[in-house]
């Protein structure tokens, strides 16, 4: 294990620490707005009977029509919610015009695609925001040949239970870790045999990548060496 990855799995641990004084209301969150129990502090059994202390929905009903209002007016239609503008300094010509709204459409057409997952993203994301207060979506490649000419990119929610953030020293959040548990057999085809463990590999090749489960830890921190005003990823901010 490199020590990179072993500075990550610290401060992993490190602000899954800062997190636990908030795990019992997040619990009590989950229970009687969410109205469900989402295992902060405690593992239910999958069907169990769980709002049996509940005897008034209207937090829950709130929260949904609230999260319902806001991406209503934040997504209403693609088109009439995104702008692409040309830049300070761009001539104002026609061609100029026409390549801001191809553009702008091919940006619409990709975000309001069922392959890209945008819709329900954007719902799960807006529950759990109206709801804890924190969530957030990931944007990744889509690994599906036969849709990745259309659908380049696809969005999945991210909530608090699997997120731990930090904020910097100006109150933004600049560093997000979220954990997340899939099957070997998508790990595969998500990040490649090679790249797995010896442990998940004996197992894929023993039939059991469609039942054993690993954890993925996604790390999203500041790039402390880069150099700002050149280009290429290993100058990104993050």
């Amino acid at each position: 294990m490199s020590a990179k990855v072993k500075a990550i799995k610290a401060k992993h641990e490190a602000l899954g620490t800062k997190k636990s004084v908030w795990l019992e209301y997040f619990q009590l969150i989950g229970e009687y707005i969410n109205q469900r129990r989402l295992e902060f502090t405690e593992i239910s059994v999958a069907g169990s009977f769980i709002n049996r202390e509940l005897f008034d929905n209207t937090a829950g009903r709130n929260n949904n029509i609230m999260a319902s209002a806001l991406v209503g007016s934040l997504w209403a239609g693609g088109a009439n919610t995104i702008k692409v503008i040309a830049p300070f300094g761009i001539e104002d010509n026609d061609d100029n015009k026409a390549y801001y709204e191809f553009m702008l459409k091919t940006i619409i057409n990709v975000m309001d695609s069922p392959k890209a997952g945008l819709s329900s993203a954007y719902n799960e994301y807006m529950l759990d925001q109206t709801a804890f207060g924190t969530s957030g979506i990931g944007v990744f490649e889509n690994e599906e040949l036969e849709t990745k000419k259309n659908t380049p990119i696809r969005f999945t929610a991210w909530d608090i239970k699997t997120m731990r953030i930090a904020e910097n020293r100006w109150g933004i959040i600049d560093t997000i870790y979220n954990e997340s548990e899939i099957t070997i057999s998508e790990a595969v085809d998500e990040f490649g045999y090679e790249k797995l463990s010896a442990k998940s590999r004996r197992l894929f090749d023993a039939n059991k990548g469609e039942i054993e489960k690993i954890k993925i830890l996604h790390a999203l921190e500041p790039r402390r060496e880069r150099s700002p005003t050149k280009f290429g990823n290993k100058n990104m901010p993050t």
